[in-house]
């Protein structure tokens, strides 16, 4: 599979290929990821990369909180399980297209080194205040989390994507949430 751009740090945890050829789309779904990638003009390709800049320095953002603010020293990562997943895979796996996975910009990822859900429930009020706008950060998202069906609903993934001014709930005048 052709590689129209070449794999570099985008910031100090996180690596470009990591959006293309994460853990949870299997080797058709960066195969196809690249066709797409492939296929876009320069510009095109210049501003994906501005998004997954973007995408990496939040994610920075959240692992900074978790390992400073929930005193872990350090010990916890971030591991992308999804990033982009081009139109044609998301038609392909049985999905309707409309993911912000294929649309715009989405991260789906796990926390490594931790055993229990309260490190990821405040991670997740943290994000709740950074969507619906605190006066220190504004993020323009959604953000969901999955739970497994057993009954202490232990965490599987949280997920970001990115929006913009025009997407119908930030006019509302708050971020999308929801849970698997």
């Amino acid at each position: 599979m052709k590689k129209s751009l070449e794999n570099f740090k985008v910031t100090p945890h996180f690596y470009f290929y990591e959006f293309i050829e994460s853990s949870q789309i299997a080797e058709t779904g960066a195969r196809l990821n690249w066709e797409y990638l492939n296929s876009l003009t320069e510009i095109e390709r210049g501003v994906f990369i501005q998004l997954v800049q973007m995408a990496c320095n939040k994610l920075e953002e959240v692992r900074e909180f978790a390992n400073n603010e929930l005193n872990a020293g350090g010990k916890i990562g971030i591991k992308i399980n999804t990033g982009l997943r081009c139109l044609k895979y998301e038609l392909m796996m049985g999905r309707n297209g409309s993911s912000q996975h294929c649309q715009k910009i989405a991260v789906d990822f796990i926390l490594t080194n931790i055993t229990n859900n309260m490190v990821y429930d405040s991670l997740m009020q943290l994000c709740y205040l950074w969507i619906d706008g605190s006066k220190v950060k504004r993020w323009m998202s959604g953000l969901a989390r999955k739970v497994d069906g057993s009954r202490d609903r232990k965490w599987r993934f949280i997920h970001i994507d990115f929006r913009t001014a025009k997407d119908k709930h930030l006019k509302r005048g708050y971020g999308a949430r929801w849970e698997y």
